[in-house]
């Protein structure tokens, strides 16, 4: 339930540059909103969801993360999920060559292969599940900072000068292997829990 509540919110930032919708209802805050706002709220279930304090919390643990801290995986993850709204699946995936930087200091994410299980291993898959999942993910200099940060301490710590094929969110014993998207699901429901969202 949890995970449902969040794809919807995921989607909803995604989508709320083509909806009407004031802040107070992006992030569920009790105001009296126009009857089609309150309409879009209730039908994504995020009355309750995800307080301006926890998306504050998110981006504050964000801003202050070090490359080799053990919640790395979940509080980029999350943040990630916030801004951009890719599926587990397709954030299994991603690898720090598919990093593209843009003039103007921003990075641009393309999403064109997830992570699925086939044959009994977990392989990278471009068959993504509408035509428009293949997109590109636009993300701030925030972010971008970070993984740059992350991405020289892999390479340090690998001894490998090129971590193109490096998994953006691999495992922590093994830099080389991906985080399934179950695993990846594990993260978020345990980091937004710290974060003090619920399912009610």
């Amino acid at each position: 339930k949890l995970r449902q509540i969040f794809s919807r919110f995921c989607g909803y930032l995604s989508a709320r540059c083509q909806l009407p919708v004031c802040q107070e209802a992006m992030h569920g805050i009790a105001r009296r909103s126009p009857p089609r706002e309150e309409q879009i709220r209730q039908s994504l279930g995020i009355q309750r969801f995800l307080s301006i304090s926890a998306i504050r919390t998110a981006f504050f643990n964000l801003a202050r993360l070090n490359p080799d801290d053990p919640d790395w995986n979940s509080v980029v993850i999350t943040c990630l999920g916030l801004i951009c709204g890719p599926r587990t699946a397709e954030c299994a995936a991603l690898t720090f060559g598919s990093l593209r930087l843009q003039t103007g200091n921003f990075c641009v994410l393309p999403i064109m292969c997830q992570l699925v299980f086939q044959n009994g291993e977990w392989i990278r898959s471009d068959l993504l599940k509408t035509a428009a999942a293949y997109r590109e993910l636009v993300l701030p200099q925030c972010l971008h900072d970070v993984l740059e940060v992350r991405r020289k301490w892999v390479a340090q710590r690998s001894n490998c000068s090129d971590v193109s094929d490096f998994p953006l969110f691999p495992e922590p014993e093994n830099m080389h292997i991906p985080l399934t998207p179950a695993k990846i699901n594990e993260l978020l429901d345990s980091y937004l829990l710290q974060l003090g969202v619920s399912d009610s």
